[in-house]
């Protein structure tokens, strides 16, 4: 059993002044990481690989990424190349494809051969509703916004297909509910994947 806090006097003064910090300094080593990570988010929305959704990209190379992102990069003098080296990394076996006409619409490519193509900007759409429904928990809508602690746009989707036919699959969605999913054409699937 650990030792009783002091509640008043000066040896409460001198305990408080020891967590405060404690708290300003874990705050101070979060903001260059949290900032890299809001800044991929915001900058590199649509190309970033570190907002693919784990069960349905099914790839360990997505899983490394996320993992070695969220263990290394508190231990870097610069988080922003950190990410940018450990997201080429993942790009060497998973690269982000220009398609269509203009080349201006991008995707990537599972190892199953779905391919995630990444929504313009004004088509975001999935937005939280008042009521939770089909078993959805607060922590799916969070999922739903955050990711590594960096916050993302509401909506942010990817338009999920394989081959030219309509893509249906049985899976497991955000609160590992399995379903059986048919797109038309396409499966709208989230980061944290929820599927619409």
């Amino acid at each position: 059993m650990g030792r009783s806090v002091p509640r008043s006097g000066n040896e409460s003064r001198i305990e408080a002044n020891i967590y405060a910090e404690r708290a300003i300094d874990a705050a101070t080593k979060l903001q260059r990481p949290l900032q890299a990570i809001a800044m991929e988010f915001r900058y590199r929305l649509r190309r970033t690989p570190l907002l693919l959704p784990v069960r349905h990209f099914n790839s360990p190379h997505l899983s490394q990424l996320l993992d070695e992102t969220q263990r290394g990069i508190f231990a870097e003098i610069n988080p922003v190349e950190f990410i940018r080296t450990a997201c080429d990394r993942f790009l060497h076996v998973h690269p982000f494809t220009f398609r269509g006409r203009k080349k201006k619409t991008g995707s990537f490519d599972s190892p199953l051969g779905v391919r995630f193509t990444v929504t313009g900007r004004n088509i975001f759409h999935g937005t939280r509703r008042t009521d939770e429904g089909k078993g959805h928990t607060d922590t799916c809508f969070l999922a739903a916004r955050i990711r590594l602690g960096g916050y993302f746009e509401g909506g942010f989707h990817y338009d999920c297909s394989r081959g030219t036919s309509k893509y249906c699959v049985k899976f497991r969605n955000c609160h590992d509910a399995e379903s059986y999913y048919i797109g038309n054409p396409h499966l709208n699937v989230f980061p944290h994947d929820f599927i619409l």
